[in-house]
């Protein structure tokens, strides 16, 4: 007798695990725009550029107050450049920088980024891996980020990281690509930090 006790106990409470874990929902934020945007720094041979392009849309998913996953989208025909204080040489940057030499964005106005692993790394602090697509191409990226969660926010700030833009089909003034440029280059190493936050819909 007491052993069928114990067999239904057990069975209950695994049929109760079960429920629960099942019955655990998934928290969806929406990611401001207006709140949020990726900062650059781009470098060369005499110095370096400093700007931000803005994240217009996207998502962050939580279960159990641990994220799971999200999908963003970079508009980067809002690059800008921030510490060229001529307006004619901070137009003709950002002019070249949305031209078919790089970011070409009159063909590919936007990037995605789509959250495909996370891995809890302690707190509020993660190391993020999944796909960058830009100009067509895909391709993997990992970083850290410290994500806080705030009554019915979140707000997510990534260490600083470094893209190789060549990879992505961005390759004018690479000396990687390019043999004869000599101190005429544009490093390939983007540096990026993403600043953003989302609210509950």
């Amino acid at each position: 007798m007491k052993g069928k006790v114990f067999i239904t106990a057990i069975c209950l409470l695994g049929f109760i695990q079960l429920w629960a874990s099942e019955n655990v929902k998934e928290i969806t934020y929406k990611v401001d725009g207006s709140k949020s945007k990726i900062n650059w720094i781009g470098t060369k041979p005499t110095g370096q550029h400093n700007g931000t392009v803005d994240v217009t849309e996207g998502y962050v998913a939580f279960r159990n107050n641990k994220l799971t996953g999200g999908t963003f989208t970079i508009d980067l025909r809002t690059i800008v450049d921030l510490d060229l204080e001529s307006e004619t040489w901070n137009k003709k940057l950002v002019d070249h920088l949305k031209s078919e030499d790089f970011f070409y964005v009159e063909k590919y106005p936007t990037a995605t980024f789509e959250i495909t692993k996370v891995e809890t790394l302690s707190g509020d602090d993660y190391k993020i891996s999944g796909y960058l697509t830009m100009r067509d191409v895909t391709k993997a990226v990992s970083f850290q980020a410290n994500i806080k969660q705030e009554n019915s926010s979140i707000t997510a700030i990534t260490e600083k990281f470094t893209l190789d833009r060549t990879q992505w089909n961005v390759k004018a003034l690479s000396k990687s690509v390019f043999s004869d440029l000599k101190d005429k280059y544009v490093d390939d190493e983007i540096q990026v930090e993403a600043k953003l936050f989302a609210t509950l819909p």
